[in-house]
């Protein structure tokens, strides 16, 4: 079955998917726990956009909490090799404080002056200047529901994230009310940076789909 991903304005397809594909250059991956990123073993380089080559090596995933952002993160940097930068990690810190807003925008700007980049992570206040500087977004619009569920089966000592938190009515009230408080705000980013290319995902079957495909694409075993 040919599989479409929907865009901010219009679609991108490579056998099906619009897909990063690697350079020929190979370097050994490394965990930087300091600078919280994961550096593995080829570089991201380019993706067919209707017949032309187009490169995408800055990426960032966004979209309501508990709906895989952080797992499909990891898969994509373990596919394409691109340096992988949790930004749940970097807010939170080991005694679950966390950093000040002008600390934390510092911090997202360090990493995109970067040529190369995923950045997981949604946090609305400060997600316009990763729209000014992405090439490639994969929005996670899944059903509440199903955040829901992801947020209560997750495991509280999460490796992508520096101390040890339980999801809370806040929380849980943030994902009830994500598709009428926030999403409208996320499609609005969209129609202002038009430029990036957005990829979204509704279930988690689109997203394994996805991958699947991607590791196809880069001649990996499936």
């Amino acid at each position: 079955m040919s599989l479409t991903y929907h865009l901010a304005f219009g679609i991108i397809q490579l056998s099906g998917i619009p897909v990063p594909i690697p350079n020929t250059a190979s370097r050994l991956g490394k965990h930087n726990k300091r600078c919280c990123y994961i550096d593995l073993s080829l570089a991201g380089r380019s993706v067919f956009s209707e017949g032309k080559m187009v490169d995408y090596k800055k990426i960032i995933v966004i979209g309501c909490s508990g709906g895989g952002k952080s797992t499909f993160s990891k898969q994509l940097a373990e596919i394409t090799g691109l340096p992988l930068y949790n930004l749940d990690r970097i807010y939170w810190l080991p005694d679950a404080s966390h950093l000040e807003r002008p600390e934390f925008i510092k911090r997202q700007k360090e990493i995109m002056r970067g040529d190369e980049w995923i950045i997981d992570g949604n946090y609305r206040g400060t997600l316009k200047y990763r729209m000014k500087k992405c090439e490639l977004c994969y929005f996670f619009d899944m059903p509440p529901e199903i955040c829901i569920k992801g947020v209560l089966n997750r495991d509280i000592n999460r490796e992508d994230i520096a101390c040890r938190l339980e999801p809370d009515e806040e929380l849980i009230n943030d994902i009830k009310t994500y598709a009428e408080v926030a999403r409208p705000k996320v499609l609005k980013l969209f129609e202002k940076y038009s430029n990036v290319k957005t990829v979204t995902f509704k279930s988690h079957k689109a997203v394994d789909d996805y991958l699947d495909k991607l590791r196809r694409e880069y001649g990996l075993n499936v």
